[in-house]
């Protein structure tokens, strides 16, 4: 008899998921719309879903892309 639960595949790590996204969303938000929106859809996100270094991380680099070292060092600084 072949056990078949090896084959099984790992369902995907929900948190990971959602940080991931909300990653995205903050980068894409700063390019089209400006570090302000970026801020405030990451804030209001880790009100919700708890802090995260990911989306923190994401947020300094969107400052710093705009030329804000002092915004982005902050964010950088907290991610880490």
């Amino acid at each position: 008899m072949v056990g078949l639960a090896g084959a099984e595949l790992a369902p995907p790590d929900y948190d990971l998921m959602l940080t991931e996204g909300a990653g995205t969303e903050v980068a894409r938000a700063g390019r089209e719309r400006g570090p302000e929106v970026a801020e405030t859809f990451a804030k209001r996100w880790m009100r919700t879903f708890g802090a995260s270094a990911r989306v923190t991380y994401k947020l300094g680099l969107v400052w710093r892309l705009a030329g804000d070292d002092p915004h982005a060092q902050r964010y950088l600084e907290q991610a880490v």
